[in-house]
């Protein structure tokens, strides 16, 4: 099974496993498994027979992918073939279904490398400790961070402190490499799953550089479409809105930056889905502040608007926890600020991304002008230096280098 996995060349049979899998969204699994099969590997996707249980399905993700129960079945997408198996019992408050049937496949389909997506989803541990960790080579990712642990209840330290105690030594025999996504993803999955050593590679989240791209006519078309006028300095925020989020930061900085210039056209947007109740004071407090009339908050878009969104925008502000659509910016050549933090570190080294002290809302409103300085050249330079790093197609054969020292070391080749 393992036989032609020898050279750097050669094409591996690489089989994904998630609970869910949902289409034309912007997560790592939208992309990963299809980049890695226009590098000419076979790649599967075993997944549940449904959509994510979200709480808000019916309004924002039915009207674009129809009814959340998709059914069995196997289908063919971008060259990727996509199993849909039964789910038996499924945790919609944790997004966790158990899938059924995913060993059996498996032994199927006779991957070089299975990876695994969630170290603790029902669809993870069904595989590592069944009888199909001694029979195929495993690879495990992780996303958790510590904002995603919040709030850290007893109940969550009880769960992860059972999960150290039984599950983390059999788990780290048999997973060969533990894949997080960055510096706070392996600190917390060293600190809080106990998983840790030599076998932890970070493989980080990218961008898809044909999609998020500099293309100056597209943001003046959605400038106009949104009637932003051409003279107007756009800041921008995108992504799912809620309080780790710290977008009231953003909206007291803009006021702060709007008093200190008041001559200049600023306009802030705000982009995304949330709470309402955290949504309503959000606008409470820009009321409040008098700048109403410059920020403007739309509702979650589809993901195929955004690459024109960041184009449109003078700079993008993600002033409290990390979202996967400040690489996108990066990607349109947008100039960025985010707070400094350890997971950040692989954007922050980027062209056009500045920091700034989390939390201190007058630095942010003092390196929001700076950021709009950018040049045309200067933002074509960033968007180049976030495909070469960042994109998903580099990630992906990243990504594939480390199954393949995985393989090798599984063999006894190394």
């Amino acid at each position: 099974m393992l036989a032609q996995v020898g050279t750097k060349s050669s094409a591996l049979i690489i089989v994904h496993v998630m609970g869910y899998y949902v289409p034309n969204l912007g997560y790592q699994e939208n992309f990963l498994p299809f980049e890695q099969a226009k590098l000419g590997h076979e790649v599967h996707i075993v997944t549940g027979d449904r959509y994510v249980p979200h709480p808000s399905y019916k309004t924002v993700y039915e009207p674009r992918l129809g009814p959340r129960i998709v059914g069995r079945g196997k289908q063919v997408e971008r060259n990727v073939t996509i199993h849909r198996l039964p789910v038996l019992l499924e945790l919609k408050n944790h997004n966790n279904p158990w899938v059924s049937g995913s060993v059996y496949l498996l032994d199927q389909l006779k991957p070089d490398i299975v990876h695994l997506h969630g170290v603790t989803p029902w669809s993870s541990l069904g595989v590592i400790f069944s009888r199909a960790a001694q029979r195929h080579i495993l690879v495990c990712d992780h996303h958790l961070c510590r904002f995603n642990l919040e709030p850290f209840i007893t109940v969550k330290r009880a769960y992860y402190a059972a999960f150290r105690t039984l599950c983390a030594q059999p788990a780290q025999r048999r997973v060969k490499a533990w894949l997080p996504i960055n510096e706070d993803a392996k600190q917390v999955l060293s600190d809080i799953l106990g998983i840790r050593g030599k076998n932890v590679f970070i493989n980080r989240l990218g961008v898809d550089s044909d999609r998020f791209t500099r293309n100056a006519e597209s943001g003046r078309v959605w400038r106009r479409a949104n009637n932003i006028p051409d003279g107007a300095t756009l800041f921008v925020h995108a992504g799912r809105l809620e309080p780790r989020k710290r977008i009231e930061d953003l909206i007291k900085a803009f006021a702060i930056m709007r008093s200190v210039e008041p001559d200049n056209d600023y306009w802030l947007g705000i982009i995304g889905n949330g709470d309402e109740n955290y949504i309503s004071g959000l606008k409470n407090i820009a009321a409040s502040l008098g700048i109403s009339a410059r920020t403007v908050f739309w509702n979650i878009l589809p993901h195929d608007s955004l690459p024109a969104v960041f184009n449109a925008a003078d700079a993008g502000i993600w002033p409290g926890d990390a979202s996967v659509t400040l690489i996108e910016a990066l990607g349109c050549g947008l100039p960025i600020a985010l707070p400094e933090k350890p997971g950040l570190s692989y954007v922050t080294n980027c062209a056009g991304a500045a920091v700034f002290e989390q939390f201190d809302v007058t630095a942010l409103a003092a390196l929001m002008p700076r950021l709009i300085e950018a040049t045309g050249i200067e933002r074509e330079r960033i968007a180049t230096g976030c495909a070469e790093r960042l994109s998903w197609r580099a990630i992906a054969a990243e990504a594939t280098e480390i199954y393949r020292e995985v393989i090798a070391r599984s063999l006894g080749m190394q």
